[in-house]
């Protein structure tokens, strides 16, 4: 967000972690790619796309390339958590967060200085200390337990896709409680990443249920009937 990427908009981008994830997993884990997957992947990257072109209302091209490499590093962390097989997925979390604040402290270090750290501690309002404790405790331990607990025992690519309840309680959020707005083509590029979430999610569905219905089954009936020599030329007249 101080590089310039509002709150609402990156929880929506950062949703790039599903098709990064579908990616990596294939790479890494030799999971299968569907159809459906790819078609997801096409509409979300052009959504993806027109936000990242447009622009403006507080968001900047650096925001949104800092956003969506963050959503790659999700996703490698989606692998390796899936990799890594059944393990105290509670353990594995908190350990894990003891790692994180020495690089962001060296980074802090050389980027803001000695003073701005101390003058941020010094001067931290209660609003922060919340925050704080809610991301430690309920989005970390709570929330990544459980996620990690799905990923262990499901596909990472069937449950990364899952994540698209977070753009639509992040940007709603952020309207209300924060006043963001987007412009009409930002509008248009998230409902192209939701679009593309949801044939993830539920295309492979659609088209089971399409060739399971009546419509297709009777054709495919009628032709196995025939017999393969029948078949070959079905349907053809008499005459």
């Amino acid at each position: 967000m101080y590089v310039g990427m509002p709150a609402g908009l990156a929880s929506l981008v950062l949703q790039a972690q599903a098709f990064f994830t579908l990616i990596f997993a294939a790479l890494f884990l030799g999971e299968r790619i569907r159809a459906a997957n790819v078609a997801g992947l096409v509409i979300a990257a052009a959504g993806l796309a027109v936000i990242g072109m447009q622009g403006g209302h507080a968001m900047t091209l650096t925001g949104f390339l800092f956003t969506l490499a963050a959503s790659a590093m999700w996703a490698l962390g989606n692998v390796v958590t899936k990799a890594m097989g059944k393990v105290d997925l509670l353990s594995l979390v908190v350990w894990g967060s003891l790692i994180p604040p020495l690089p962001f402290l060296a980074l802090s270090l050389i980027f803001e200085g000695p003073a701005r750290i101390e003058s941020s501690v010094a001067a931290i309002p209660l609003v922060s200390v919340c925050a704080i404790l809610y991301l430690a405790f309920v989005a970390t331990i709570v929330g990544y337990s459980l996620w990690g607990k799905l990923l262990a025992l499901y596909p990472a690519g069937s449950v990364a896709p899952f994540s698209l309840l977070v753009p639509v309680i992040g940007l709603v959020s952020a309207a209300v409680f924060l006043g963001e707005g987007m412009s009409a083509a930002q509008i248009v590029g998230a409902a192209l990443v939701m679009a593309g979430l949801v044939v993830n999610v539920f295309g492979g569905r659609l088209v089971q249920r399409v060739m399971a219905s009546p419509r297709w089954t009777e054709p495919r009936a009628v032709l196995t009937s025939c017999g393969p020599s029948r078949a070959a030329g079905w349907p053809r007249s008499s005459a």
